[in-house]
């Protein structure tokens, strides 16, 4: 058996605060323990500080209205650029925790 990323654990400093960011900026659809229900790939939230987790790629359909949307949120755009996998952009959300979004390019999906 091949070995798969199978749950992720996105930490962050306040677990309300942290839900309502993501909840504003992906439309997830999060329990008051921090588990994520509409994601294909389990995903939670803890409250176990801020986390840098540049590495971890969410997808999203628009980039510059993710990061828009990001910022309006009270986080910031730490850098964008386009590797040819896809337009990517680093986001920090309001509390610390560094985070990636992309919109892959054709054969990245």
């Amino acid at each position: 058996m091949i070995a798969e990323l199978s749950f992720f654990t996105l930490s962050v400093e306040r677990l309300d605060r942290g839900i309502e960011f993501y909840r504003a900026l992906f439309g997830w659809e999060i329990d008051e323990h921090g588990l994520v229900s509409n994601t294909k790939f389990g995903i939670s939230l803890a409250e176990t500080g801020a986390m840098d987790a540049r590495t971890a790629y969410f997808t999203v359909a628009d980039l510059a209205e993710s990061t828009a949307k990001a910022v309006e949120l009270g986080g910031k755009v730490l850098a964008q650029y386009s590797p040819r996998s896809g337009d990517t952009a680093i986001c920090e959300d309001d509390q610390g925790t560094v985070f990636a979004i992309r919109v892959p390019a054709p054969g990245f999906e």
